[in-house]
């Protein structure tokens, strides 16, 4: 793929893939097998976002297009890594609950952050990524795709950090 936009539309489409097998596991009534299920989709999302995904954006793509157009200046650049850290946080909060047996914590912060970031890829999709195709020379695109390649080689395979979601048997 010669497009750094496009892998970043994969990878949200893997993550709205994800949110939709989370919403199945938040079904599942009985305490135990649910605590098992969530367990694998808190992997997932923590290690997905904060190794693989944020990364590219957050230290590669933003920086880059910093300034380029009024709708990415540094404080809308400020705005979007304040709010992937906020998502962090909140990733931290489930992982709180799930540790501590707190199941109605645990399913309440879960649906929250879903919630939320199904809002951060739809606003992303919207703003930055609408546009940084056109802002982006062919060198640059080329630049990143290396730097996006780089980054996966440190944290490993995309297919690697997805096994354990794509893998997951759901009733």
């Amino acid at each position: 793929m010669n497009n750094p936009v496009s892998i970043l539309h994969d990878e949200h489409q893997l993550l709205l893939d994800a949110i939709r097998k989370a919403a199945l596991i938040q079904e599942t009534r009985d305490n135990d097998l649910y605590h098992e299920r969530v367990h694998d989709i808190i992997l997932f999302f923590r290690n997905f976002t904060e190794l693989y995904h944020y990364p590219k954006k957050d230290k590669i793509l933003y920086p880059l297009l910093s300034g380029r157009s009024d709708e990415i200046d540094s404080r809308t650049i400020k705005a979007l890594n304040e709010r992937h850290q906020d998502m962090e946080q909140l990733l931290a909060d489930i992982v709180d609950a799930h540790v501590s047996y707190d199941y109605a914590e645990l399913r309440a912060t879960l649906n929250k952050y879903m919630d939320e970031l199904s809002a951060q890829i739809t606003h992303e999709h919207n703003t930055i990524l609408a546009i940084a195709p056109a802002l982006l020379t062919s060198d640059e695109a080329g630049e990143l795709i290396a730097r996006f390649q780089e980054l996966d080689r440190q944290h490993g395979t995309r297919e690697t950090l997805t096994r354990r979601v794509t893998d997951l048997v759901l009733p």
